[in-house]
């Protein structure tokens, strides 16, 4: 067993019950990312693509893109938390400090109540709305994941017609997820025209499927712009979580750790060291938007080069280390939320 599917199982032995890609014991899809990260990584630098024929790279490539779209889930779900999370203690902060400032001065509390009520109400129209916006990501994920799976599909078939068929329709369900998600009112401005085109030209016998090629030639140039879709919104959310959880910890510091030091006091809370521990260790860079927004980069140059027929070891090679990293970090995301459910219960 090699050394990262040891890891992986050395955090959870079920990662032993996989088989091909499928889950037993109802386990969830996106353990499958880990699994498939450490089952590719077996072989690296032991296996060399110059051995192996395109249709095994255009199946391989088709495996790593099911694994990054599972990926996304918990990837959304920390970035949505550490929004929500900044808003409410910047709003609980800044109405505790307006309301002392009040002074016990009844027209004065009830002017800032009304102020505050005001911006909880918009704040959390914002919220729901980003909160859309999360779904339509999702969605559009699962497009991806399923075109990844037909790509997977021709390159051990030939079924032309329904799956070329399916190709096609789900393009056009990208197409219209992506415009449902730039109507997003919390979504951030993107221009796709500065886009690369993919040299559809390229792929023309190449493949030893003709199916498969021919479904290229016709859907390449689309997919590349969601993938472009989806590295552009993870490149924002990078930015938008990293700050949202620099907000969230300052303001928890200031409350646990901070303000208590300050205090005249005789005595510090009994947990205060075990608090400051905590932050200090505690790191931005844990964040596995930042990874899952990488790894969308590579997967959407790694599909161009698969296309383009430039795909070398080195490419497939960054693009299952930039998925072994998101996995990771998933993985550190989920325990530190496991145990505050734990400490909440």
């Amino acid at each position: 067993m090699n050394k990262i599917l040891k890891f992986y199982v050395a955090l959870d032995p079920r990662f032993l019950n996989f088989k091909n890609g499928q889950t037993r014991n109802g386990m969830k899809r996106n353990w499958s990312l880990l699994f498939f990260t450490a089952a590719l990584c077996s072989g690296c630098g032991t296996t060399t693509l110059g051995t192996t024929t395109l249709l095994s790279q255009a199946n391989e490539f088709a495996q790593a893109g099911i694994a990054f779209s599972d990926s996304l889930d918990p990837v959304l779900d920390q970035s949505l938390e550490a929004k929500v999370r900044a808003n409410s203690l910047l709003l609980r902060k800044g109405r505790q400090a307006s309301l002392e400032l009040c002074d016990s001065e009844e027209s004065c509390i009830q002017d800032e109540q009304d102020k505050f009520d005001d911006s909880l109400s918009k704040d959390t129209e914002n919220l729901y709305e980003r909160a859309e916006l999360y779904r339509k990501f999702r969605a559009h994920a699962q497009v991806l994941r399923n075109y990844f799976q037909t790509l997977a599909s021709l390159a051990s078939s030939d079924q032309a017609d329904t799956l070329g068929q399916s190709a096609q329709r789900l393009v056009s369900q990208a197409s219209i997820l992506r415009n449902d998600i730039l109507e997003n009112a919390q979504a951030p401005p993107i221009e796709f025209g500065d886009v690369p085109k993919i040299l559809v030209s390229q792929v023309a016998n190449t493949f030893r499927s003709k199916a498969l090629e021919r479904v290229l030639k016709e859907t390449a140039p689309a997919i590349s712009i969601e993938l472009e879709l989806q590295t552009r919104l993870l490149d924002e959310l990078t930015d938008q979580t990293s700050s949202d959880l620099e907000l969230a910890f300052q303001i928890e510091d200031d409350k646990n750790i901070n303000d208590p030091f300050s205090a005249s006091t005789d005595s510090l809370p009994a947990d205060w060291a075990d608090k400051r521990l905590a932050a200090v260790r505690r790191g931005l860079d844990l964040t596995s938007v930042g990874a899952a927004r990488k790894a969308a980069g590579t997967l959407q140059t790694t599909f161009e080069a698969l296309v383009e027929n430039r795909l070398d070891e080195t490419s497939l090679g960054g693009l299952i280390q930039d998925l072994n990293n998101l996995a990771t970090l998933a993985l550190e995301v989920k325990r530190v939320r496991d145990e505050k459910e734990g400490d909440e219960s």
